[in-house]
């Protein structure tokens, strides 16, 4: 029983490994053989491009992003402002926030 479980968890592991193959390649194939724009069809040939990219950018989505090191320099370390004028802050919207105490 254990034998078949792992048999069909492989099963679909490499199913779904040839599928994404199969997208790859027919997105691939789209982009080699365009056609000239005077030649009849272009029109349809554009969607189905389209089409691909769209089904590749999905693909692209679900992949995780790279961050970027924690070690790396602040590049805004040396940089500096003026101070803030604030003769020339005032107050415009007041809110309730809270009608009762936060904590006890």
């Amino acid at each position: 029983m254990k034998e078949k479980m792992l048999m069909r968890l492989e099963r679909d592991k490499l199913s779904h490994k040839v599928e994404s193959l199969e997208r790859t390649v027919k997105a691939d194939v789209p982009k080699r053989s365009l056609p000239s724009p005077n030649q009849s069809g272009g029109k349809s040939q554009d969607k189905k491009i389209s089409m691909t990219h769209a089904e590749t950018n999905k693909e692209n989505a679900n992949e995780d992003s790279v961050l970027p090191p924690d070690d790396r320099e602040n590049p805004f370390l040396d940089s500096e402002f003026d101070p803030p004028k604030v003769e020339n802050m005032s107050l415009r919207k007041t809110f309730k926030a809270h009608g009762a105490a936060v904590s006890k």
